[in-house]
């Protein structure tokens, strides 16, 4: 696998969220290793990103990975947002908020 074309895998696997670590030679095919972070999933990839029809057949297995690893990570769980209600008013009048009166004006004798 020439160096064009393992840029190419890595761009693509960057965009699902997947970083590899590192890429080898088995017998024929050529392999890889994704990881999220957390896990590490080795893959034989279908065919070399030659020309076009052979690189949708790596995405294809990228995906797949990507997909599986997404299934066993737990998600963490997404808290609700709280919604305040608003206050009942009160329905006696000793318990309702006392009313502020205006202050009297202050006389004052010359």
């Amino acid at each position: 696998m020439t160096r064009q074309q393992q840029q190419e895998v890595r761009s693509y696997a960057e965009k699902l969220g997947l970083k590899v670590v590192r890429f080898e030679k088995r017998s024929k095919h050529d392999s890889a290793i994704l990881s999220n972070g957390r896990r590490s999933k080795f893959i034989t990839l279908a065919s070399t990103p030659s020309d076009f029809r052979a690189g949708y057949a790596v995405q294809r297995d990228i995906r797949k990975v990507a997909r599986e690893m997404r299934e066993l990570e737990p998600d963490a769980p997404t808290l609700a947002p709280v919604i305040e209600q608003p206050k009942p008013k009160p329905t006696f009048s000793w318990l309702a908020e006392p009313v502020v009166e205006p202050l009297p004006e202050i006389v004052r004798p010359p």
